[in-house]
Parts: structure tokens; sequence; C-alpha cells
């Protein structure tokens, strides 16, 4: 492409960078090159970057809560693949100034007159064509978000009605609005509506894979990086991947099952408060028949004790497994010495007795050819 060319292009998107702040660069009109932007400003893009990153985490998230179908699923997916891959294109800190350094190397360059090729017409058309699009897609967004908030793509779709975060949610809020009589009762019903509603669609399968699998692979990943970072030549690479991986399965565990667990402590509290402050013997032996909240995986369930006991359970398992690792070893290797102490010594006894026999057997021997020893001697 033409040099010409390329510096409008880099002017406009320099431009459209310094105005929605998301550059570490701008163009320098005096000096006719890339230069750093301000430290004030600078400050902001990395803030922006952070609120990226937590923006993204809703996106993965929202993967998880929401979708009951597979077109569902599919459209929030996109929608966390595509900010999670801007987000590792934008994170660049702390700066790289190469980048700019290579621009401006490339717009100062001078090659003499070149010829306008297919390829220069399709890059332009590639450009103009991103800038169209991305207004589009944005004014779309911002449209669909004022009127299908609840859409899977769109993060507005964790505060929609289905999925444990809005049980959570509402069953605070629950707590807070209903204050008279038998209608909170009424509330109180159409809750374990929801619950009965939502544990079958995740009993079976969803969370109980999520309740055995992820603390499985949690235990698993941790006894890896225990085991790879005593060995004898260890890759440190290796063990931040297998830390990270751990340290991602623990958050996950906590979340998941704190989450759940809230949920039935929160309606036994309900229920208990309810059931003490009323006078009527009515109103107490109905909310004596209520049951707690309580979200099943398989023939368990979740309560307030499960996310220690399930974390209790993965550090004893570790403990034990990295303990008898220990032993066998220590066992094995005092086992190799030994077999290899009663080797030697058995062989060292075997090699006397030889020594021993032969000295006898020569002696008799001269005794035998030499019959005048005796009289010699």
């Amino acid at each position: 492409m033409a040099t010409t060319d390329i510096t409008k292009l880099t002017k406009v998107i320099f431009r459209y960078g310094e105005y929605y702040n998301c550059l570490p660069f701008r163009w320098g009109r005096n000096l006719g090159k890339i230069i750093l932007i301000e430290a004030r400003r600078l400050n902001i893009l990395t803030f922006l970057v952070l609120f990226h990153f937590i923006v993204s985490i809703g996106r993965i998230i929202s993967v998880r809560v929401h979708s009951p179908n597979i077109v569902g699923q599919l459209e929030a997916a996109i929608g966390a693949l595509v900010y999670s891959t801007v987000l590792l294109i934008r994170f660049d800190i702390p700066v790289d100034h190469v980048q700019a350094r290579l621009i401006d190397l490339t717009i100062s360059s001078s090659y003499g007159p070149i010829k306008k090729t297919k390829l220069q017409l399709g890059m332009k058309f590639l450009f103009y064509a991103g800038g169209l699009s991305g207004a589009i897609i944005s004014t779309l967004l911002a449209i669909t978000t004022i009127f299908l908030p609840c859409q899977p793509i769109l993060l507005s779709s964790l505060l929609c009605s289905d999925g444990v975060a809005f049980l959570w949610v509402e069953c605070r809020t629950f707590i807070k609005e209903f204050n008279a009589g038998f209608a909170r009762i009424v509330g109180y019903r159409k809750f374990q509506v929801f619950e009965k509603l939502l544990n079958s669609c995740i009993r079976s399968m969803i969370f109980l894979v999520t309740a055995l699998i992820i603390p499985a692979f949690q235990i698993l990943i941790f006894f890896a990086a225990i085991k790879l970072h005593h060995s004898g030549d260890p890759n440190s690479f290796e063990v931040f991947v297998f830390g990270w991986c751990y340290v991602v399965c623990l958050v996950f565990t906590v979340i998941v099952f704190t989450s759940t667990a809230q949920i039935n402590n929160l309606s036994k509290t309900w229920i208990l408060r309810c059931k003490w402050g009323n006078v009527k013997k009515l109103e107490r032996m109905v909310y004596k028949s209520l049951k707690p909240l309580r979200l099943e995986f398989g023939n368990n369930f979740v309560e307030a004790v499960t996310p220690l006991v399930n974390q209790n359970g993965n550090e004893n398992e570790n403990r034990n497994g990295n303990r008898n690792g220990n032993r066998n070893g220590n066992r094995n290797g005092n086992r190799n010495g030994n077999r290899n102490e009663n080797r030697n010594g058995n062989r060292n006894e075997n090699e006397n007795d030889n020594g021993n026999e032969n000295g006898n057997g020569n002696e008799k021997h001269n005794q035998k050819s030499n019959p005048f020893s005796d009289w010699l001697s």
C-alpha cells in the first residue's frame, strides 16, 4: 500500500483511539508521528482494561448460568469468546513502544512511486467495513439491551429470571419485601415451584457433573502440581499452569457451592423467623410445614456446610496422596537397600567358605603327595 494511504488510515485509527481512550498512543499532529498519551489518560486506559476483564468474566459466567437450549448457549459462548479475544489483544501492560516505532518506520519509509494493487483495495475495504460493522453492532447491542435484555448474548441476561443467580437475588428480595400474613406464604410457594423446575433441569446432569468432576479435577491438578514442583527437574511454567488451573477450579467450586448453600440458609432463616414471629397458631403450623429451598445433585443437596466439607475433603485427599507417595518411596528405597545389603553379604560369605575349602584341600593333597613329611618333621 502506498505510504500516503497508510498514513491516512493510521491517522483515522489513532483519532478514534484518542476519542474513545482505548489506545496507549495517539497521533502527534505537530511531530507527525505516533507518541505516547499522557499519564492521566494512561491510568484511565488501565482502569478500562480491568473493567473489560470483569465484563469478560461476566460473559463467561453467563454461558453457564443461562441458556436452556443449545442455541442460547452458543450465543452466550460467542459473546464470551469475542470479549475474551479482544481483552487478550488489548492487554498490553506495560505498554510496548516497539509497536509504535514500527508503524513510524513504515510511514516514514519511502520506496518511490508504487502502483496500487488489488491487495491495497482489499485492505481499504476491510478497514472501512470493520469501522462500519463496529458502529452497526454497537447500535444493535444498545437497542437489544433496552428492548430485549434477556437475550443470552447480552450481559444483562444475568439479571433475568432463570438460573441460580436469580434464585439467590430474588430470595433476598423476597425476605425484605413480603411482610404481611399469608401473602409471604404464597410468594414462598412460588419460589418452591421455581426450585422444583430448576432442580429438574440441573439435578441429573449439569449440577451432578459439576459437583463430582470439578472437585476431583481440583484434587488431581493440585497433586500433579505438588509432584511436579518436588520433582528432580521441575518446569516452572508447567508448575504455574497447574497452579493457575487449581486456583480457577477452587474459585469456581467455592462460588457454585457457596451460592447454592446461601439459598438453603436464607430460606431456613426466613422460615424460623416467620414461624416464631407470629402469634396465630394456624400461621405457625403453615410455616412449620414449609421446607427450605435446596438445590440437588443426584440424590444429595447442598446445605450450609457443604462448601466446607467439599474443600476439607479435597485437602485431606491431597494430604493423603502426598503422604502415601512419600511413604511408598521411602519403603521402596529401604526395601531395595536391604536387598542389596543381604545379597552382598551372602556373596562375601560364600567367597570366604570357598576360600577355606580350597585351602584345606591343598594341605591334604600336599600331605598325601609327600610320604616323608611326618618323618622329616
